[in-house]
């Protein structure tokens, strides 16, 4: 079990599963009873707005990662996910053809991801800081 101090560790973990799409490795990292909220507003492709549960949030959010760019999941674009600071802890930054196209931010239980929110509403980008440019204050792993 990870120390409660290891939340950056735990984002560049989920960061690196999402990026190779390894379902069984981001739900390593969830709670059993994890809850996933998104906000995907109007301008955005829809996903489900709630999971709970380790499988059905790893599902989601792997869709989230790999297909927000494109509804149709174009294997030509290509979807680049950076962990950055998102409210003043590390989070994750999708882009896909340079536009950021979703966040995910996290918050821990017992060692693990216990809740997650992931934003991809376009509406909602513009008040985070380091959105403009890839990297940020944790780089671009």
């Amino acid at each position: 079990m990870r120390a409660a101090h290891d939340h950056g560790a735990l984002i560049l973990e989920l960061a690196d599963h999402l990026r190779s799409a390894n379902h069984p490795g981001v739900a390593s990292l969830l709670h059993s009873d994890v809850v996933l909220t998104v906000d995907s507003g109007e301008g955005a492709r829809a996903v489900a707005s709630r999971a709970q549960g380790r499988c059905a949030c790893a599902g989601e959010l792997v869709r989230i990662a790999l297909g927000a760019a494109e509804p149709a999941a174009d294997p030509a674009v290509s979807v680049v996910v950076t962990v950055e600071e998102l409210n003043g802890a590390p989070g994750l930054v999708i882009r896909a053809r340079g536009a950021v196209v979703g966040v995910i931010v996290a918050a821990a239980r017992d060692g693990l991801i216990g809740e997650l929110w992931a934003v991809l509403n376009p509406e909602k980008f513009g008040g985070v800081a380091g959105m403009s440019q890839p990297g940020g204050p944790f780089g671009h792993y």
